[in-house]
């Protein structure tokens, strides 16, 4: 919700965080292994609790169903 902004997670030019590969090769896994585990996962109601936290920037909160 923030348009023109870049992501900076993994730093950029020299100071690019060496492990970034390995981060998003863990996350990319855990998505695959989640899908293939849990049958259409939906969200429970359209209400996403948001962190308040400056440190933290995401979901606080997302319940989901399955099955």
């Amino acid at each position: 919700d923030r348009p023109g902004v870049r992501h900076l997670a993994f730093g950029h030019g020299v100071h690019y965080c060496l492990g970034s590969r390995l981060g998003q090769l863990v996350h990319d896994v855990a998505v695959t292994a989640f899908l293939e585990r849990v049958p259409r996962p939906r969200l429970r109601d359209s209400t996403v609790e948001r962190s308040v936290m400056p440190t933290f920037r995401g979901p606080y909160r997302l319940p989901v169903r399955f099955g």
